[in-house]
């Protein structure tokens, strides 16, 4: 964090540096014209060249167009900084989409999912996923643990087509992803970030974004079934409040459980979901585990998740470490296990169960030395 604050100190400065002398050089520049300008309406006016009213008049425009340069001034100010973002645009405009299959593949006969011997690196030399291979049955809901690092988001974004595996195969329903198009991904695959982004939009368009074709009556549907009716029609407008660019008007649980309502309105028979209870409460948590409940009834579920009530509803159970699939099989068939996973759920559990509480005194007045600690106890 210190790095990071003196890495940013150090390009204000420098920023500082390239733009102040130009902007003071450009400043004084106009200054001393309008002094000069004032001079010289007075010398007209005085020595009977133009008369008072012309000479105020020349002064009004000279000061409209003085306020019109310094503003322009002070926009240059920004140009840098607008320029290299322009450049990271250009950037993402001009990165090459994936190439696309010349026929679409066939269309897969049930929902199931295979990882076959699949590793990707993000950095080459660097497998992230290593020779994974997993199978998930069609109506089944299977959560993803594992430590940070251990590949649980990178595959979602293979099963997703966001990125394709150097090697080995992903399968739905026998037919490798890689064969498919785009537009045959998305009618089969939903997926819920964990970093949830809005549009700049109604509520209504950001959840039938999932489904543009979806009627009102199926969007309120899956906002009560991600558990958002009540929070939406409580807001000035309804469905048709304006979420900001961002989602920025909603709170993170909010925009998270708008999220979910797009993709249940998808109505894909494959849902990813990345930590997509990680920021709601308690009560909206049990409603959206009861949905995911029902969701998992016809649809295939794949979940990442740390909460154990997530976890433990999960059909199976698959442990990642180090990119590679080390344990899986039902939660009761990992705990007798007495492997990782069951060290997992321990520690889990003895975390649930911490609290911040105050150094304990005998004296109700604050002692010196409890004053600002604090133990973190069970």
């Amino acid at each position: 964090m210190r790095d990071a604050l003196d890495d940013l100190r150090r390009v204000n400065r420098r920023l500082a540096i390239d733009v102040v002398p130009v902007f003071t050089a450009f400043a004084t520049v106009l200054e001393l014209g309008v002094g000069i300008v004032i001079l010289a309406v007075a010398y007209s006016v005085l020595g009977g060249r133009v008369d008072t009213a012309t000479g105020i008049i020349f002064l009004v425009l000279a000061m409209r167009v003085y306020q019109q340069l310094l503003e322009a001034a002070v926009r240059a100010e920004n140009l840098p900084m607008m320029s290299s973002s322009l450049k990271r645009i250009r950037a993402v405009l001009d990165e090459p989409l994936p190439p696309e299959p010349a026929h679409p593949a066939l269309e897969p006969q049930d929902s199931s999912i295979s990882f076959a011997d699949v590793t990707f690196s993000y950095v080459p030399g660097r497998p992230v996923v290593r020779h994974l291979s997993l199978d998930l049955p069609s109506g089944s809901t299977t959560a993803i643990v594992g430590a940070s690092g251990a590949g649980k988001t990178t595959l979602l974004h293979l099963l997703a087509g966001l990125y394709r595996p150097e090697e080995g195969t992903i399968r739905i329903g026998d037919v490798d992803v890689g064969l498919m198009t785009r537009e045959q991904r998305s009618r089969l695959v939903s997926v819920v970030f964990q970093d949830v982004y809005l549009f700049s939009g109604t509520i209504y368009e950001a959840i039938s974004l999932g489904r543009l074709d979806a009627t009102p009556r199926e969007v309120e549907t899956a906002a009560r079934m991600a558990g958002c009716h009540d929070l939406i029609v409580a807001l000035p407008s309804g469905y048709e409040t304006r979420v900001g660019e961002g989602g920025q008007t909603l709170s993170g649980g909010e925009r998270q459980r708008v999220s979910i309502a797009r993709a249940m309105v998808a109505d894909t028979p494959i849902i990813l979901l990345d930590e997509a209870t990680a920021a709601v409460d308690a009560t909206t948590e049990r409603a959206l585990t009861a949905a995911l409940a029902a969701l998992a009834r016809r649809k295939t579920l794949l979940v990442v998740a740390h909460r154990l009530s997530t976890i433990r509803a999960a059909d199976r159970i698959a442990v990642l470490d180090a990119g590679s699939v080390v344990e899986q099989g039902s939660h009761e068939d990992l705990l007798a296990l007495g492997g990782r996973y069951a060290r997992f759920w321990t520690e889990r559990e003895r975390a649930a169960g911490w609290r911040l509480a105050g150094a304990a005194s005998p004296d109700p007045r604050p002692q010196p030395a409890a004053i600002g600690s604090a133990a973190l106890r069970r």
